[in-house]
């Protein structure tokens, strides 16, 4: 979830790097369709799934995955604007605008994981651990709040962005994409950022890629919407048939068709706008950030009112990714008029 405005390119090579000029408009939409889809994704958990645990396996497989979406806008927009790149001022605004903002708002679940309530996704022993080490241990893998893994992941990219730059100078350097999709058969997403890096490269310098030769690829995804549409829903269907969880290869590849399918969706569009996708890709890093505490809200709410969560279901859970969406956005927006610019500190928007 890059904090740069996507921009669009004009003719001249230095005017097409410059930010701010206009968006790109089918990235822009998909930015702002990622971030519902991660609503989406973590709405499930606001129900009960015990009497319908088949709904929930077909949802669970349909909504992971689904940050693959972030990591290629990421190096989309990586690539977009390489030309100005320039190491101590990008790593100087990626702690000011993304490292800062995931510090503050990871400050109420880390000190409630570590004065009280326990969190079921760390490592054995880890609340042996000083309390200060737990602190320093949440932020390092994320695991204090479940979307949050993405920040550490993200910075290691951030962290190799000059080898990035450099590996990848030359149009031939891409040659060796198909090999990068092989990582993730050995290399499982994890709460450790290192691994992630590799399990997730191969999405990175698949935006880069569709970036660098973007007349290509768009032609080419143009053309070819309803295979990619087949291709997902095999591969969707393959998923559901063949493995016993989420996040698996199959999993991975059939995020890549789906995300491309969009993409070609997307920019069929033109340079139309979408009211709502335009409201969620303008603030998709705050939705990100607040959207977790949004949905832990009312998770509580429904314990301490019903003293159980609600039963789950196909209605339920559209109507709790809306109302989750709506909140969030809300929030995000009452936030950023009341620090002004100050909010991209806190919130990153």
């Amino acid at each position: 979830m890059s904090d740069i405005a996507a921009t669009a390119t004009v003719p001249a090579a230095s005017k097409s790097l410059l930010v701010g000029v206009t968006k790109i408009p089918h990235i822009h939409n998909f930015r702002g369709l990622a971030v519902i889809f991660i609503v989406a994704t973590h709405s499930l958990s606001i129900f009960d799934w015990t009497d319908h645990a088949e709904v929930k396996r077909w949802f669970a497989y349909g909504f992971a995955n689904g940050t693959l979406f972030f990591l290629f806008i990421s190096g989309y927009l990586f690539e977009h604007l390489s030309g100005r790149f320039r190491v101590l001022d990008f790593w100087s605004k990626k702690l000011r605008f993304v490292v800062l903002p995931y510090v503050v708002m990871s400050i109420p679940a880390i000190f409630m994981f570590t004065h009280g309530a326990v969190q079921d996704d760390v490592r054995v022993g880890f609340y042996d651990q000083p309390v200060w080490l737990q602190s320093l241990e949440f932020l390092l893998t994320g695991a204090h709040i479940g979307p949050f893994w993405f920040i550490p992941t993200i910075v290691v990219f951030y962290a190799m962005a000059p080898i990035l730059i450099t590996a990848f100078r030359r149009d031939s350097a891409f040659v060796v994409l198909p090999l990068l999709f092989l990582i993730p058969l050995w290399v499982p997403r994890s709460h450790n950022a290192l691994m992630n890096f590799g399990h997730f490269l191969a999405i990175w310098v698949l935006g880069m890629a569709c970036c660098r030769f973007r007349l290509q690829t768009e032609s080419l995804l143009r053309g070819h919407l309803l295979p990619l549409l087949l291709l997902a829903i095999v591969l969707a269907a393959a998923e559901l048939a063949f493995t016993a969880g989420t996040h698996t290869y199959l999993g991975y590849l059939q995020k890549v068709a789906l995300m491309l399918f969009l993409l070609a969706a997307l920019l069929r569009l033109g340079r139309r706008q979408v009211p709502l996708l335009t409201l969620t890709g303008n603030l998709s890093f705050g939705i990100y950030f607040v959207h977790p505490y949004v949905i832990y809200a009312g998770k509580l709410g429904f314990t301490r009112l019903a003293g159980n969560l609600p039963e789950g279901g196909v209605w339920g859970v559209a109507v709790a990714a809306v109302v989750a969406l709506a909140v969030s956005v809300a929030v995000v927006t009452v936030v950023r008029r009341v620090l002004g610019p100050r909010s991209r500190f806190v919130i990153g928007v």
